[in-house]
């Protein structure tokens, strides 16, 4: 079965595209700094923040899905910009056939999976944190933010200062309120 294979658009005719997502170099510097013509995989990369599949083309990176989507013409049925997302949730597997347009309802598990867990778990974690360090005014915390070591700070500057951080927090707290 042959592929058919498109050249990416502003790059002279030096990368091409198979529908299977792979991305081809027609030219290589040898290390003797010579130009050799012959084509040679490029492969991506996987880059865990975003959970996208990019490769370089022309020293920069370029998202796989939407070299596919705009080279081999995917079909967006719906009239708003939706993101181009994968049939089988792997983001290494960028071939024709695996890219869809996703209607604007539909979410993907990835997508609730990171809802859920930033929506309850940490900010749960993150109240509770607070909630202790609002408690607790040890003197190193103290001694830290005057710049003091811990033993050279007297008790009752310590004592003044424990107060009036939780006067200040108090005010605070309430003006959001």
């Amino acid at each position: 079965m042959i592929l058919q294979t498109k050249y990416i658009l502003g790059t002279n005719k030096q990368y091409s595209i198979r529908e299977d997502g792979v991305v081809i170099r027609h030219w290589y510097i040898h290390p003797s700094k010579t130009l050799v013509v012959r084509d040679r995989i490029l492969y991506g990369y996987l880059d865990k923040g975003t959970n996208t599949l990019k490769v370089c083309v022309n020293k920069k990176e370029k998202l796989m899905k939407q070299l596919m989507g705009k080279h081999f013409k995917i079909v967006n049925i719906y009239d708003i910009d939706v993101p181009l997302i994968h049939k089988d949730n792997n983001p290494a597997n960028c071939s024709l056939d695996n890219l869809y347009y996703r209607a604007p309802s539909e979410k993907t598990a990835n997508e609730q999976y990171h809802k859920y867990k930033h929506n309850n778990v940490f900010i749960e974690k993150r109240k509770e944190r607070n909630d202790k360090g609002r408690e607790k005014i040890t003197k190193s915390y103290i001694s830290s933010i005057m710049r003091l070591k811990i033993d050279e700070l007297p008790d009752e500057l310590y004592k003044l200062k424990k107060i009036t951080l939780k006067l200040h927090r108090h005010v605070k707290s309430k003006e959001l309120h």
